[in-house]
């Protein structure tokens, strides 16, 4: 079969399936030989060998009878593996831990809501469901004993929020974006950014939801916990100091600070105001170069640009403007992350 007969998405038009609800029912099929896991995104070519396995599991999905052995195999007891975590093994222990607030979880997902209403999947019904689940979900990554925390890096932390958000299911709607968004926040406040692209990221969040980060063996939290912290501390880097990304609005709200605005050709000028005897003499700087048109206010700039129009508008620290003070204020807000995260969290929107 020509391999563009073998993409995956071409595969789904023809069976009227999702490209992603496809994606995720073939890694749950791939089972322990991790048949599938090779399929990253909806653009992933199928493998010759695999397209009549594939088809037996549409077929099944449209509707075919589960074969006798699959139900009974489905239905054997299951013995549970009970094990202790040391959750203060895995990333970097902080000291204190700056905890994602109650407030901040409802921004976030009243953000999100506001985002997604004109979109296809909007999150509806919107709102809190349960007042208790909330608090119960963030109460779990602070949780302790005998004054020692359970969760002590910040990768944990990550993964506990995470977790607890996704699962509690505290709102009527869209608690896999808000569980994801309230996570990035806690690890960028922490210093902390993800590595991994969008495909990995969308891959543990559904795992995660569905409850496939271990083997069934473990059906605990600790376990998930557990696996979803070494996944982030194996995908995040620490930012080192000048090394913190910067979006674009966050890069036009500084700018705006320093009395700069965006011409049409998408220069950037400064007007700095003087007065020589007693009359107006501004000063009127232009870079260089164009930010251009095909950047989004969600994606990072990239840091030659930046450097070359703060030289030619004298943002620099020849002209009393260091580096750190140019990206003073420069974490990411919840409403930068869900700009950023845009395709990724519409895609959890639909599953």
């Amino acid at each position: 079969m020509k391999s563009h007969k073998r993409v995956l998405k071409k595969i789904a038009k023809n069976y009227k399936l999702d490209s992603d609800e496809l994606l995720i029912t073939l890694w749950d099929s791939s089972g322990s030989n991790k048949r599938f896991d090779y399929l990253k995104n909806e653009n992933s070519i199928i493998k010759n060998q695999d397209i009549n396995f594939l088809k037996r599991i549409i077929t099944s999905k449209l509707g075919v009878e589960k074969t006798k052995d699959k139900i009974n195999k489905r239905n054997e007891p299951k013995k549970l593996i009970i094990k202790d975590y040391d959750f203060s093994s895995i990333g970097k222990i902080s000291d204190p831990i700056l905890h994602i607030t109650k407030e901040e979880v409802l921004k976030i997902h009243e953000e999100l809501t506001t985002d997604f209403e004109t979109l296809e999947d909007p999150i509806y019904p919107a709102g809190l469901r349960d007042l208790n689940l909330l608090d119960s979900a963030l109460f779990h990554p602070q949780t302790g004993y005998q004054g020692e925390n359970k969760y002590r890096t910040i990768e944990s932390v990550g993964a506990a929020l995470m977790y607890s958000i996704s699962n509690n299911h505290p709102f009527h709607n869209g608690n896999k974006r808000t569980a994801m968004v309230a996570m990035l926040v806690l690890l960028d406040r922490h210093n902390l950014c993800l590595t991994c692209n969008e495909d990995d990221l969308f891959r543990i969040s559904i795992k995660l939801a569905d409850h496939k980060l271990v083997d069934e063996s473990y059906l605990y939290s600790d376990a998930e916990i557990h696996a979803l912290s070494r996944w982030i501390d194996e995908n995040s880097k620490v930012m080192k100091k000048g090394e913190r990304p910067i979006t674009l609005i966050k890069f036009k709200r500084r700018l705006a600070q320093f009395n700069c605005k965006i011409l049409d050709n998408g220069k950037v000028e400064r007007r700095i105001k003087r007065s020589v005897f007693g009359f107006s003499n501004d000063k009127i700087l232009i870079s260089k170069k164009s930010i251009g048109n095909s950047i989004t206010d969600g994606s990072e700039v990239d840091r030659g640009l930046i450097k070359s129009i703060r030289d030619d508008l004298e943002l620099n620290s020849e002209n009393g403007i260091d580096r750190d003070a140019f990206y003073e204020e420069a974490t990411f807000s919840s409403s930068e992350f869900i700009i950023k995260y845009k395709n990724l969290l519409k895609r959890l929107s639909k599953v």
